[in-house]
C-alpha cells in the first residue's frame, strides 16, 4: 500500500510535467513563412442586370360612386355606444349614399 500512496502523489507531478514539456516544445517551433501570392485574371466575364421599372397609370374612372343597387338598407351591430361610432357611421352613409340602420349594446338583442 504503501507504493500505491506513492504513485498517487507523483501522479500530478508527472502530468504538470508532460504539459510543461508540451508547451515548451511548442514555443519551439519556428516563424511561420509568409509566402505571397498573386493572381492574374484572364477571364472578362460581362455581367447584365436586369432591373424591373414599375410604371403606375392613373385609372380615370367613369362613376361618380353612387350606383343604382336594391334599396335596402346597411344594418349595422354596434357593441359600442353611439356616441363613439355614430359619427362615422353618418360620414360613412353620407360618403356612399347607402342609408345605415344602427343597433347599439342598449337598443336591442346583439
Amino acid at each position: 500500500m504503501g507504493n500505491l500512496t506513492i504513485m498517487k502523489m507523483k501522479m500530478p507531478f508527472i502530468v504538470l510535467a508532460i504539459i510543461l514539456v508540451a508547451l515548451i516544445s511548442a514555443a519551439c517551433t519556428p516563424d511561420p513563412e509568409i509566402v505571397e501570392v498573386t493572381r492574374v485574371v484572364d477571364n472578362v466575364v460581362e455581367v447584365i442586370k436586369e432591373v424591373e421599372v414599375i410604371k403606375e397609370i392613373p385609372v380615370v374612372s367613369d362613376t361618380d360612386g353612387h350606383h343604382e343597387v336594391d334599396a335596402k338598407p346597411l344594418v349595422i351591430y354596434s357593441g359600442r355606444s353611439e356616441s363613439l361610432v355614430g359619427p362615422l357611421i353618418e360620414d360613412f352613409s353620407e360618403l356612399t349614399g347607402i342609408e345605415v340602420q344602427v343597433n347599439y349594446a342598449k337598443t336591442g338583442p346583439l
